[in-house]
C-alpha cells in the first residue's frame, strides 16, 4: 500500500503545482483586463484562451442578475474554486497518501497472550495488580 500512498502524494503535489500556476494565470488575466492590454499580444491571447472556457461555464451557471454586475463574479467564483481545491482536495490527497505510506506491523502475539476465544471477554484472566503493604511509620 505504500506504493499507492507515494502515487497519491505525487499526484497531489503535481495537482498543487498546476492549481498554483492556474491561480497565477487568473491573476495575470485580471491585471490584463484592468489595463486594457493589446488583444493581439500573444501573452494576452494565451491568458484569454486558458481562462475563458471555465469562466464561460461559470457565467452560464450564474443567475442573470449577476451576469452583468460591474464586478466579474464568475472570476471570483473560479478563483475561489481554485483556492478551495488547493486547500481541500490537495491536502486530503496528501493526508490519505501519508496514511497509506505508514507501514503496519503484523507481529504475532506471544503464545501466552492469546485470549481463549471460548471465554467471554470479561472472564479472560489478567495479571493481578501489584499491591504494596503500607509502610510502618517510624518512631524517632
Amino acid at each position: 500500500m505504500f506504493v499507492f500512498g507515494n502515487i497519491l502524494i505525487g499526484f497531489a503535489r503535481v495537482l498543487d503545482m498546476v492549481l498554483t500556476i492556474y491561480m497565477w494565470l487568473l491573476i495575470g488575466r485580471a491585471i490584463v483586463s484592468w489595463v486594457n492590454a493589446d488583444p493581439r499580444n500573444a501573452i494576452v491571447r494565451f491568458l484569454i484562451m486558458v481562462t475563458d472556457p471555465p469562466l464561460w461555464v461559470i457565467r452560464r451557471m450564474l443567475p442573470s442578475s449577476l451576469r452583468y454586475f460591474p464586478l466579474d463574479i464568475a472570476f471570483l467564483v473560479l478563483f475561489g474554486l481554485v483556492i478551495f481545491a488547493q486547500f481541500a482536495l490537495v491536502q486530503t490527497l496528501v493526508d490519505v497518501g501519508q496514511r497509506l505510506r505508514v507501514p503496519t506491523a503484523y507481529a504475532p502475539l506471544p503464545a501466552g497472550d492469546v485470549p481463549n476465544p471460548t471465554l467471554p471477554a470479561a472472564t479472560v484472566p489478567t495479571a493481578a495488580p501489584a499491591t504494596t503493604a503500607p509502610s510502618a511509620a517510624r518512631n524517632p
